[in-house]
């Protein structure tokens, strides 16, 4: 019963749009389960929690996590989650990788999906996908997988799941141009009874349509407070589109201001390992003259700001001389995520061994790292 309450705990604290305090209650959740073996609800909670990893912008964290709660997943014989695991690791592919190939993966995985509920959120993330970074020609590619994600959703009939559709719905349709649907989707979203989680959507979408609309006096405080509300509550992956929809409007009244957004999203991304986000970041300021070539020899392997938050606190403990076992007990993650944690750490530090690692932390306790990666 402790182990649902946690997962309970955390989607509502989700719906409230406290995202890290729902990481907390779907780790803590997570590590009890696998402690107690309690398999099934393990899986629900590993799914959960890489979902709200991934939101964090701690995309290490997420894939890994994903891939444990599916292996534990393929464990129990018979098993169906509630909430489907193949999602995340596509869906991290699409951020951090070939997001084609991501999109092409998401959408046969969800073909194989046989309930509507779940099958619509494979089918919306890969419109989404499309309309942001397909281009021109995208345009019924995108529209396709929408419809179809609304067809999913009217024999689902889930509440939440319809207004969260929506106001996707309405960003795919601004991207566009098409306002006029998309303001309708806009309104229909509110009609659906649109949690607080949803609320930086909302912001998003009306900041797009106006930007369609060509009122860039409207679309800028719109999309800049979506951005803000979402770093504040944790949507940090979303933020970050959001602002690049927030440079690409500044940039025809401000481009200076422009430069400066994309420079953070540049900066952010890179830390968070979405290599798409940066990618469109650097895009955007070789467009306003910057040479995004300088700033990657400036930022090398050896720059501790390319460490995610994570790896800064394993990096802190390792450096403390603390072992992966005691590194895994005191963050409440697996030896697995922490091993992969310390590998990441060490190349972007250029370290050979944990010792070296020390060395280039400074402020780190007089006890003794180990070498190599200790049991």
């Amino acid at each position: 019963a402790q182990l649902e309450a946690a997962l309970d705990a955390g989607f509502a604290l989700r719906s409230l749009g406290r995202i890290d305090a729902a990481g907390q209650r779907f780790r803590q959740g997570w590590q009890d389960a696998t402690r107690s073996l309690r398999l099934a609800i393990g899986v629900e909670l590993g799914h959960a929690l890489a979902r709200t990893l991934f939101d964090l912008g701690q995309l290490d964290d997420a894939e890994a996590t994903a891939a444990e709660a599916m292996a534990l997943q393929h464990r129990i014989a018979g098993f169906v989650t509630r909430r489907r695991g193949p999602r995340m690791p596509l869906e991290l592919g699409i951020v951090r990788g070939d997001w084609q190939a991501g999109a092409r993966a998401l959408a046969a995985e969800g073909q194989m999906e046989p309930d509507p509920h779940y099958r619509l959120a494979y089918e919306q993330i890969v419109a989404v996908a499309i309309a942001r970074l397909g281009g021109p020609g995208s345009t019924n590619a995108a529209l396709a997988h929408m419809v179809a994600a609304e067809r999913d959703a009217a024999e689902a009939a889930c509440p939440r799941c319809t207004g969260e559709l929506q106001l996707r719905r309405a960003e795919v349709l601004a991207r566009i141009g098409d306002v006029a649907r998309a303001r309708e989707a806009l309104e229909a979203s509110r009609g659906a009874g649109v949690l607080q989680e949803h609320h930086v959507l909302s912001l998003f979408a009306e900041g797009l349509i106006a930007a369609a609309e060509g009122d860039l006096d409207r679309s800028a405080p719109l999309l800049s407070e979506a951005a803000r509300i979402a770093e504040e509550v944790g949507q940090r992956i979303e933020a970050l589109w959001i602002r690049l929809d927030l440079a690409r409007v500044l940039r025809q009244s401000d481009p200076g201001s422009a430069r400066s957004m994309l420079d953070e999203v540049d900066v952010t991304a890179k830390r968070f390992g979405a290599t798409t986000l940066q990618g469109l970041a650097e895009q955007g300021l070789r467009s306003l003259g910057t040479r995004t070539w300088r700033r990657s020899r400036v930022a090398g392997a050896g720059s501790r700001e390319l460490l995610t938050p994570r790896e800064r606190e394993v990096a802190r403990l390792v450096a403390d001389g603390s072992t992966n076992s005691e590194i895994a007990e005191r963050l409440f993650l697996s030896r697995k995520t922490v091993e992969r944690h310390v590998s990441n750490v060490l190349a972007k530090l250029g370290a050979r061994n944990r010792t070296e690692l020390a060395a280039r932390l400074p402020g780190a306790s007089k006890r003794r790292p180990s070498v190599t990666p200790a049991p």
